[in-house]
């Protein structure tokens, strides 16, 4: 069941990320004191990489790069851009 939800939850994470017209990576970094969290704005080689990343694990595939640009290109074409 967990497994199930995870899948899911990871299947519509990256559906979504094809959505947006603009991608942010958020992350945290510890010190012994405190916790900081960050947001960065990611370039369309990041956000294609990133994608790419959500798809194939943390190894970069071509076939994951290509989905990734697949997934873009269509959001684009259904937004009427490109």
């Amino acid at each position: 069941m967990v497994s199930t939800i995870s899948s899911t939850n990871s299947f519509m994470s990256i559906f979504s990320v094809g959505w947006g017209q603009t991608h942010y990576r958020v992350y945290k970094s510890d010190t012994e004191t405190s916790t900081a969290t960050h947001l960065i704005k990611l370039s369309e080689k990041e956000r294609i990489e990133e994608i790419a990343r959500m798809l194939s694990g943390s190894s970069l595939t071509a076939a994951a790069l290509d989905n990734a640009r697949e997934l873009l290109k269509r959001n684009d074409l259904k937004d009427g851009k490109k």
